[in-house]
């Protein structure tokens, strides 16, 4: 076994000594299970890290499973009033791991991929129906997943540096830990599909306007924020209807996304006044078709389905989506190129 490894090393040097530690886990003959996310108490408030910085905290089935350890101590701690999810480093959570993605595709084991998103989903859903109030520390990036568990949470509370976006269709795939459904009930299937088709990534401020976040706040402020929010009893109602009337500021943009369909986005055809407004609604004719289109019909479906079915149809469709080659070609082409859809 591997401390045997070890302890002949060791011999050479009279100096070292072979902990006990691998010695007990090279009789077992298993890795190290790396602290990936961690929980603290502090007084009735308890806190569950992502620490994984190095990988902007992006989510594997490692870091799932940890996440659903530390948040259940928490949830049934009685010391426990209120929960607070937080990143270590630059982001929040920058989305599921994409390398995991293209080998379990290349491997042929698109089920495991399907198993994954499952359980996750099933994660989010207890985060979601959680008796004490969850709140979500948005310091900093939060793209796909790290935006889907944002939005299980009960309250998002931000720092001028926190950010959210949904870049899934860009890559081939579309969200499917609950981001089609639990942003049109946040925000409306208008300003949703404007989410998700576009891919566009939006600042604390523009959120809370746009009722995305709950509160924006300065960085020295953002713990007391969160702990406030935390200690306040409330929670937040996760199946509910989407909001039938644009905010302020974004009734033009919740025309578009109100009349325009996919398939007009998909060939720059909207007609839109705005310059900015216009120039993001042309991002959705660079996402993969297959991926744009199952992505606009999930967001519109939670006008008129229950969240659990909602979520249910986001699952449904995962297989096909990941078995499509527009998947591997996006979720390959993360940080090295531009990909090149082929609509199949």
């Amino acid at each position: 076994s591997r401390h045997v490894v070890a302890e002949a090393l060791v011999a050479r040097h009279p100096d070292l000594k072979v902990l006990p530690v691998l010695v007990e886990h090279g009789e077992k003959n298993a890795p190290f299970d790396i602290k990936l996310v961690s929980s603290r108490v502090d007084g009735g408030v308890g806190t569950v890290t992502f620490q994984r910085p190095d990988a902007m905290n992006a989510l594997n089935e490692a870091v799932m499973r940890q996440l659903e350890e530390n948040f259940a101590k928490l949830e049934s701690d009685a010391n426990v009033k209120g929960i607070v999810i937080e990143g270590k480093g630059k982001a929040f959570v920058a989305g599921a791991d994409t390398k995991f993605f293209v080998e379990r595709i290349q491997a042929n084991d698109v089920p495991r991929i399907v198993k994954f998103a499952s359980e996750g989903q099933r994660i989010l859903k207890r985060i979601d129906e959680c008796k004490k109030p969850v709140v979500c520390k948005l310091h900093g990036l939060s793209l796909g997943g790290g935006s889907e568990l944002a939005l299980a949470c009960d309250f998002i509370v931000a720092s001028s540096k926190g950010s959210l976006g949904f870049p899934e269709t860009g890559i081939g795939i579309y969200p499917g830990l609950g981001g089609t459904q639990r942003s049109a009930r946040r925000v409306g299937v208008p300003l949703a599909r404007w989410l998700v088709l576009t891919g566009e990534t939006v600042d604390a401020k523009t959120a809370k306007a746009m009722r995305l976040v709950d509160d924006v706040v300065d960085v020295a402020e953002l713990d007391a924020a969160c702990r406030k929010r935390a200690l306040a009893g409330q929670t937040r109602a996760g199946d509910v209807q989407p909001p039938a009337k644009a905010p302020a500021g974004f009734e033009q943009a919740w025309q578009v996304f109100t009349w325009t369909s996919a398939f007009d986005l998909l060939k720059a055809t909207a007609t839109v006044d705005d310059e900015k407004l216009r120039k993001s609604v042309k991002k959705a004719s660079f996402k993969a078709p297959l991926a744009l289109f199952t992505a606009d019909e999930l967001v519109k479906l939670a006008a008129t389905s229950s969240l659990a079915d909602g979520l249910a149809a986001e699952t449904a469709g995962l297989r096909r989506i990941f078995s499509s080659k527009d998947a591997l070609e996006g979720l390959s082409s993360v940080g090295v190129r531009r990909p090149v859809f082929k609509g199949a």
